[in-house]
C-alpha cells in the first residue's frame, strides 16, 4: 500500500510539472534559449553569425528537436523530459551507492526531486541540462567509464561553462581524497583529467574552427568574465518570502561541507566518493549567489543538497540532523514555490486550453499574431531607451522568419555603447527593417544596469526614421520604417 501510495505521489507531481510546460514564458531568459537554438537551425553558427554568452550544447540539441515541430512547445516538451531524466539519474546514482534504501524511499526521494526542480519557474534554462550531464558524469565515474565520464562533464562545460567547471573541479578533488586511502593510484587521477582535457581541447579547436576563436572569446570569456558581473551583479537581497532561500541555503552548504570535512579526517573509514562530490559541487555552485541570486538561477543547489542529505541519512550520529534542518526547509520553500507557479498557470489552462497561448500575456500574444500576420517583413526588438536597459523582448525573435541583428539579446555594457549601437544602425539602414518594436517599461535593478550611460545613436536614429503606428497593451510600442 505505501509503495503504490508513492506511485500515485510521483505521478501527482509529474502532472503539477506537465502543468507548467505551459507557464508564462521569460521573454528574454527562455528566448535566449528558444532563438538561439532556431538561428542554429537555420544553419547560423553561434557567436559568429549571432551573439550569445552562454556555451552553444544545449541550443544544438534543441535545433535538432525543432525539426521534428517548428514550435515553442516542442522545446517546453523537452525541458520538461530533461528535468524528469535529472531526477531520474540522480535516484539512479542514490540506488547504486546506497542499496540499502528501501525502494519506497527511493520513489519518495524521486517525488521530492521532481517537486524541487519543477519549481523552479523557468523552462530552457542550461542550468538543468548541465547538472543532468553532470551527475551522469559522476556515475559513469563510478563505473570506472572514464572515457564516458570526460565526454559528459565536457558537455556540460559546453552547456553551462561555469557548472562544467565545477564538475570537473569536483570529480577530481573526489579521485585525489580516494588516494590516500589506498582506494585507487595517483595513475586513475592523471587518466581521469588526461581524458577530460583531450576531450575539452577537441571540442574548443573544433569550435573554435567553426565560430572563430575572436568570437568564442568576446562572447564566452571577455563579456562574462569583465563586463556582466560589472553591470549586473545583484546585492545578497533582504528577507523576504522570495528570497528567504538566500541565508538559507549558504548555511545548508557550510554544514554540508563542515561535516564532509568531519568525515574525511577519520582515517578508518573509507572515503565515501557521493558525500565528498555532493557537497564539493553544490559547495562550488553557491557562485551562483555571488552575481544573480534569483531562485531560478540556483535551484539546483537545493537539488544537489537533497542528494547530500540522502547520502548521509544512514550515517550515525547526531550531527545529520544538523545538517539535514536547513535542507528540510529550503525543500519546504521549493514546494511553496511550486504550488505558486502551478497555481498561476491553471486558471490560463482552464481558459485556453492546452495552447501555446497560455504562455504569455494577452498583450505578448497579439504581438506573435502581428509577427505572423506579416511573416514577409523584417523586426527589430528593442527598448525605449538603449543607453539604460536591463533586457529586451527576445522570444519575439522565435517569430520570425529571419532574424535581421546580430545582436539578438540586449545587454548593459553591450548595447549601451557607441560602437554596437552603431553596428545595430547599420543592421537597420542595410536590412531596411521594416519595423521595429520597443519594449517601454525601465525594469530597474540595483546595479550599472539602471544607470543611463547617454548614448543615444541608436534612439536617435529610430526616433529619425520610423514612425508609431500601434501599442500593444502598455509596455510595447510598434513603429514602422516612413
Amino acid at each position: 500500500m505505501l509503495k503504490k501510495s508513492t506511485y500515485l505521489l510521483i505521478l501527482a507531481v509529474l502532472a503539477a510539472g506537465f502543468v507548467l510546460v505551459l507557464q508564462k514564458s521569460s521573454l528574454y531568459d527562455e528566448g535566449i534559449s528558444a532563438v538561439a537554438s532556431k538561428r542554429i537551425l537555420q544553419g547560423e553558427w553561434p557567436y559568429k553569425k549571432f551573439w550569445l554568452i552562454y556555451t552553444p550544447f544545449q541550443f544544438f540539441l534543441h535545433a535538432g528537436f525543432l525539426k521534428i515541430s517548428d514550435s515553442l512547445m516542442m522545446l517546453r516538451l523537452l525541458d520538461f523530459l530533461v528535468k524528469v531524466l535529472c531526477v531520474y539519474t540522480a535516484v539512479r546514482i542514490i540506488r547504486a551507492e546506497r542499496p540499502g534504501i528501501p525502494s519506497y524511499q527511493q520513489n519518495l526521494l524521486a517525488a521530492g526531486l521532481l517537486a524541487v526542480i519543477f519549481s523552479s519557474g523557468i523552462a530552457l534554462y542550461p542550468i538543468f541540462l548541465a547538472v543532468l550531464l553532470a551527475l551522469a558524469a559522476y556515475y559513469f565515474y563510478r563505473k570506472e567509464r572514464l572515457w564516458l565520464c570526460a565526454l559528459l562533464a565536457v558537455l556540460s562545460v559546453f552547456t553551462k561553462f561555469e557548472v562544467g567547471l565545477f564538475l570537473v573541479a569536483s570529480l577530481a578533488i573526489t579521485d585525489l581524497l580516494r588516494i590516500p586511502r589506498k582506494e585507487i593510484s595517483r595513475k586513475h587521477t592523471v587518466s581521469l583529467l588526461s581524458k577530460q582535457l583531450f576531450v575539452g581541447i577537441v571540442a574548443v579547436l573544433l569550435l573554435g574552427w567553426l565560430c572563430g576563436f575572436r568570437n568564442l572569446y568576446e562572447c564566452l570569456i571577455d563579456f562574462p568574465v569583465n563586463v556582466y558581473p560589472a553591470h549586473r551583479r545583484l546585492p545578497l537581497p533582504h528577507i523576504d518570502k522570495f528570497t528567504s532561500y538566500v541565508p538559507l541555503a549558504i548555511l545548508a552548504i557550510a554544514l554540508a561541507l563542515i561535516y564532509t570535512a568531519i568525515l574525511s579526517f577519520d582515517r578508518r573509514k573509507k572515503n565515501d566518493p557521493l558525500i565528498v562530490f555532493m557537497a564539493l559541487f553544490a559547495g562550488l555552485m553557491t557562485y551562483k549567489f555571488v552575481v544573480r541570486s534569483s531562485y531560478a538561477n540556483v535551484v539546483m543547489i537545493i537539488f544537489l543538497l537533497c542528494l547530500f542529505v540522502v547520502a548521509i541519512a544512514k550515517n550515525a550520529g547526531w550531527l545529520k540532523w544538523i545538517v539535514a534542518s536547513p535542507v528540510i526547509l529550503l525543500f519546504l520553500f521549493s514546494l511553496y514555490k511550486l504550488n505558486f507557479f502551478v497555481n498561476r498557470t491553471l486558471p490560463d489552462l482552464r481558459k485556453y486550453g492546452y495552447t501555446e497561448v497560455c504562455m504569455n500575456e494577452p498583450a505578448e500574444n497579439e504581438i506573435i499574431s502581428f509577427i505572423r500576420q506579416h511573416h514577409n517583413s523584417s523586426f527589430y526588438f528593442g527598448v525605449k531607451n538603449h543607453d539604460r536597459v536591463a533586457y529586451n523582448p527576445v522570444m519575439f525573435y522565435f517569430f520570425v522568419d529571419r532574424v535581421m541583428t546580430y545582436y539578438q539579446e540586449l545587454h548593459p555594457g553591450q548595447v549601451t555603447t557607441a560602437d554596437v549601437q552603431q553596428q545595430i544602425v547599420q543592421e537597420l539602414q542595410t536590412g531596411k527593417v521594416e519595423y521595429v518594436l520597443l519594449l517601454n517599461t525601465e525594469f530597474n535593478e540595483p546595479n550599472q544596469s539602471s544607470i543611463d550611460t547617454h548614448v543615444e545613436l541608436l534612439d536617435q536614429y529610430i526616433r529619425e526614421h520610423y514612425k508609431e503606428i500601434q501599442s500593444f497593451g502598455p509596455d510595447y510600442t510598434l513603429m514602422q520604417l516612413k
